[in-house]
């Protein structure tokens, strides 16, 4: 594919940038740009145009033929460790590149890498300019080899397929499914012989042979398409790009916990997660983040667009799971050691949530903790805790994508009609690795047109339509039971479904609990958002209990899918599959009562300390009948922490009170005891 390389520049501070005022001294786009062109001409997959290139406005049959890419540098800092005979300087950079449609703005694939270098002097040695100069000039350098190194290994071109068949009610049949990395919701322009775009379509469904695109939108509609070519010059397909989509949407701090001197651009932290994750789990197909809106509005998009900007939308692929994170701990304590020298304790903790967009319910989640330990000496050096936060922050980032790499592990039910019964309920059996929550809903798919090969007349399957929407109200083993939704649009005999799934015990099915109402008693308080954000943590992870959101989450997953994958782009059949917060229903309410009692003087191993005490109790009531309770279970939870020897120093706190910081991390430990508990007596 040719490419056109637009730009190597330093990303604005407003914009998510953070970079040492110094390295703008030693970055020149001109020859960076350059050297980043010269990397890029070794990838097989590209063709690279020379630099000298037209930049202004073209014909849009050259724009179609082409990708354009362009590159930031998002991070560039020094990072100073005072040990006992030598101090390290960490030099960081991160370079992110981003492949897009110069006619469109689509982005296709992005991929970023942090180099580092780490110098070695005199104990209390600083760095000379000229030495702080080099080692950033060294450092970018070999970032953006390791990038493109990567890059050869990642990225794939775009696909073609060949317009077999058009259905009767308009769409497009193409003779490319699953294997060739289309995606419900990819963009795709149909070209003529002469290379020539005539019409734009969007890929409704895939299956495993071909694929079903929208009614093209075209001057003239009335056009024979068979024969002509679909094609998008780039798809975001990663290794294992046959498995489920994600998406990262967004990485909440919470005002609570953050101070505000230490609130990052969410931009920033949404690329960091995407990165991490994708880096880590390359069997999974992680989407661009295109709601990470720092970058999906630059103007040279607009400088190429040919008069069509209303085109500029970017990413349209739906995927099957969107990615939540929000930053629930983050603090630095400060503690005088037995040599006189101050200690800083820097902590920071996120919570992560894979939500199914097509029901809602939280897939998988888990919270991961980062420390890092920092020893200053009076007159050694000043320490910047906002440049440690922040390398703290994103080497936890790394540390949830392997931890999503050791335990994520999504699974597919899948099944077909075994019976439909006299009273309209619908008898499933059911395969594949997941099971079915009581109270979820799925899609049944009926046979529709058949679609053949015009050239040997070989059919490649029939188009799937939907037949009716099932609630699942019984599941064990390899069966199911289900009720329709509404009135079937189909005969129901003869369907066939398949959908992501929960995980579970063999022949189990989690039911699906919904938080419904958290009180906190006592006065210590902690947030109920986040109380609630740990119980539902605790519910993801258990093997009997599925998550499901609170409705005004739903209701924002629900907008959040309409205006950046929706935009009545789709068809109302699509569109019925997807999330609202209408038709997500949990099984079980869960109600959480918190009570956290004032800390106690106690002795920690000779040292004064503190005693906490917390207490949760979680009762599990019918969502069809709230006065029925089916079960309950409560814990108390009691521990020590010894006081500090010298002044503490509250940098950046969980709470105005330290004490709820704590409580907080108490209640992580009891919620995982009580929701086990629990899901012994909720089967």
């Amino acid at each position: 594919m040719r490419c056109q390389l637009l730009s190597f520049r330093v990303l604005q501070a407003a914009k998510g940038g953070l970079t040492d005022p110094r390295f703008l001294q030693v970055f020149n786009e001109a020859s960076q740009r350059g050297a980043l062109q010269a990397a890029l001409g070794a990838v097989p997959a590209l063709e690279m145009l020379p630099l000298d290139a037209d930049t202004g406005l073209v014909a849009r049959g050259e724009l179609s033929q082409r990708i354009a890419a362009r590159a930031f540098v998002t991070r560039a800092d020094i990072e100073r460790v005072d040990k006992a005979l030598t101090t390290e300087h960490l030099v960081s950079t991160t370079v992110m590149l981003e492949f897009f449609n110069p006619a469109t703005g689509e982005v296709y694939h992005i991929q970023e890498l942090t180099g580092s270098t780490n110098i070695r002097k005199d104990a209390g040695a600083a760095l000379t300019p000229p030495e702080a100069l080099g080692a950033f000039t060294a450092t970018l350098a070999g970032t953006v080899r390791e990038l493109v190194s990567r890059l050869r290994d990642r990225y794939r071109p775009g696909v073609s397929a060949r317009v077999v068949q058009q259905l009767a009610d308009g769409r497009l049949a193409l003779a490319a499914g699953r294997a060739a990395g289309l995606r419900e919701g990819a963009r795709l322009e149909v070209r003529d012989s002469s290379a020539q775009t005539v019409g734009i379509a969007r890929v409704e469904q895939v299956q495993r042979n071909f694929a079903v695109t929208t009614r093209p939108l075209a001057d003239n509609p009335a056009r024979n398409w068979v024969g002509l070519t679909a094609s998008s010059p780039g798809l975001n397909r990663t290794a294992g790009g046959d498995g489920f989509s994600h998406m990262v949407a967004g990485v909440e701090q919470r005002s609570e916990l953050v101070q505000r001197e230490y609130v990052l651009p969410q931009a920033t932290l949404i690329y960091w997660l995407h990165e991490s994750l994708a880096e880590a789990a390359p069997g999974l197909n992680f989407l661009p983040p295109v709601a990470a809106g720092g970058l999906a509005g630059e103007q040279e998009r607009l400088e190429l667009a040919t008069g069509r900007a209303g085109d500029i939308a970017g990413q349209r692929i739906i995927p099957d799971f969107v990615v939540r994170a929000a930053i629930s701990r983050a603090d630095a304590l400060s503690d005088i050691g037995p040599d006189g020298a101050t200690y800083y304790i820097l902590k920071v903790g996120v919570d992560l949530s894979f939500y199914d967009v097509r029901n809602g319910q939280i897939f998988y989640a888990t919270y991961v903790e980062g420390t890092q330990q920092e020893r200053v000496r009076a007159g050694e050096r000043e320490l910047d805790l906002s440049v440690s936060y922040r390398n703290l922050l994103q080497r936890s980032m790394a540390e949830i994508g392997r931890r999503v790499a050791a335990e994520y592990a999504p699974v597919i039910a899948e099944g077909t009609v075994r019976e439909v019964r006299a009273d309209g309920s619908v008898g499933l059996a059911v395969t594949g690795s997941g099971t079915l929550p009581v109270g979820g809903i799925v899609t049944l798919w009926t046979d529709g047109e058949e679609v053949r090969d015009p050239g040997g007349r070989q059919s490649l399957g029939r188009v799937e339509e939907p037949a009716a929407r099932l609630r699942i109200v019984r599941h064990s083993g390899t069966t199911a039971d289900a009720l329709p939704i509404g009135a079937p649009v189909r005969p129901l005999a003869g369907g066939r479904f398949h959908a992501p799934a929960t995980a579970g015990e063999s022949g189990t099915a989690r039911r699906l609990v919904q938080v419904q109402r958290v009180e906190v008693r006592g006065e210590i308080q902690v947030q109920p958002a986040l109380l609630t954000e740990i119980v539902q943590t605790a519910i993801a992870s258990s093997r009997a209990l599925a998550v499901l959101e609170s409705r005004e989450v739903l209701g924002e997953l629900a907008a959040l899918r309409d205006r950046e994958f929706g935009g009545g782009a789709f068809s109302s059949r699509g569109a019925a599959q997807l999330l609202s917060a209408e038709n997500a229903e949990p099984a079980l309410y869960a109600r959480v009562v918190a009570r956290f009692l004032p800390p106690s003087p106690a002795q920690e191993e000779g040292r004064p300390a503190q005693a906490y005490e917390a207490r949760m109790g979680i009762a599990l009531v019918s969502a069809s009948d709230t006065t029925q309770q089916v079960g309950s279970a409560a814990q108390v939870l009691t521990s020590r922490f010894p006081l500090p020897r010298g002044r503490r120093v509250v940098v950046v706190g969980l709470s105005p009170q330290d004490v709820a910081k704590i409580y907080a991390q108490m209640s992580r430990q009891l919620a995982a005891t009580v929701v086990q508990a629990l899901a012994q007596g909720a089967r």
